[in-house]
């Protein structure tokens, strides 16, 4: 279970004021499902994403996330938790050019090695149908880009997956590709939340959060 209590993030407005760019009263998100945040641009979506994730620092409130109040996590303990418990995918993949797509999504163990993560590695290659002959990731396409950007966040098993707008710059075939991916990860009992203005995306979600000037203003359910 992922828990927002109160929640507001407040950016310099005016010499003297602030502006609210979140504000929650009270939102939590169910293990074992996709849950999509929809909204116009400039909503507070990608913030929300930022705030579970322990990387925007938030004026106030809290969020628990498996029982961790990550709000009261500082520095190297902030950082470990996220590690172990967060796998995130971004829409421009933040993978390593000149690098292998192998070790891309190794990528993860530069900060330390662990054990069974060259298994998990390949295991995931082979799931994402991602070549193995490529020398780097510069000359795949953006769907296999994709695909290698997933599969390094999946590298060490998280139980919450964080994702936005990752299928914003893929075709129909590699969209759904990913949304498949993503519900077969939330079908393991993962919190699965992704960003995205995805028409399939939404349709497919269990649970769709709207956003607009940073507050919930309605939240669909498929069931």
């Amino acid at each position: 279970m992922v828990s927002l209590q109160r929640i507001r993030v407040e950016v310099p407005d005016t010499p003297n004021d602030q502006r609210a760019i979140l504000a929650i009263e009270d939102l939590s998100f169910s293990p074992g499902e996709l849950t999509v945040v929809a909204g116009p641009s400039g909503s507070g979506k990608s913030t929300l994403l930022n705030v579970i994730a322990g990387i925007t620092p938030i004026t106030s409130g809290s969020v628990t996330v498996l029982g961790e109040k990550v709000t009261e996590l500082q520095g190297s303990r902030r950082d470990a938790w996220r590690r172990w418990t967060v796998g995130m995918i971004f829409q421009d993949f933040n993978l390593i050019g000149e690098l292998s797509p192998l070790a891309n999504i190794r990528l993860p163990e530069s900060f330390g090695k662990v054990a069974g993560a060259a298994t998990n590695a390949s295991s995931l290659m082979k799931r994402f149908g991602i070549p193995e002959d490529r020398a780097t990731v510069s000359h795949m396409s953006r769907g296999e880009q994709q695909r290698v950007a997933i599969a390094r966040a999946l590298l060490f098993d998280p139980p919450l997956i964080l994702a936005d707008e990752p299928t914003a710059s893929l075709d129909t075939k590699n969209g759904n590709f990913v949304i498949d991916a993503l519900i077969e990860e939330a079908a393991k009992g993962k919190t699965v939340i992704a960003v995205s203005h995805d028409p399939e995306f939404n349709a497919r979600a269990a649970t769709t959060i709207h956003l607009d000037h940073g507050r919930v203003v309605r939240k669909d359910s498929a069931r």
